[in-house]
């Protein structure tokens, strides 16, 4: 079966046609919650864009769920966001980030080759 995935105007596509977006996984399964020396081996190739996220979270001062939660909380395509916790100050975290509504300050990183392996953890 074909790799189909979902781009950004098919997403607006079925906005438009009044469907919701609900997302989950935005976690990428806890992988991006990895700091960039803990990396697995078959991760090391993504190295650069650690690098890039890490700066950038140094650079606004936020902790990595603030800087990934903020990243889906202020998406304007996705409606809803299945999110995963194992405890109830994980629970409190999201809640409390979500309140706050922070500025989206997610970096640009693109890599049309590498992203079909690291944005679908089935490849892995």
């Amino acid at each position: 079966m074909a790799d189909k995935s979902v781009s950004n105007k098919d997403l607006k596509l079925l906005k438009k046609h009044n469907i919701k977006i609900h997302v989950r996984s935005i976690f990428l399964q806890g992988l991006l919650m990895i700091k960039l020396d803990d990396l697995p081996k078959k991760f090391v190739r993504f190295k650069r864009y650690w690098k890039i996220f890490e700066n950038s979270l140094e650079k606004f001062k936020i902790d990595r769920e603030t800087g990934l939660l903020t990243y889906v909380f202020n998406n304007k395509i996705i409606d809803y966001v299945v999110i995963g916790h194992s405890n109830v100050s994980q629970l409190k975290l999201i809640k409390k980030i979500k309140s706050q509504n922070p500025k989206n300050f997610f970096p640009k990183i693109k890599s049309r080759s590498e992203k079909k392996y690291l944005l679908r953890p089935y490849n892995w």
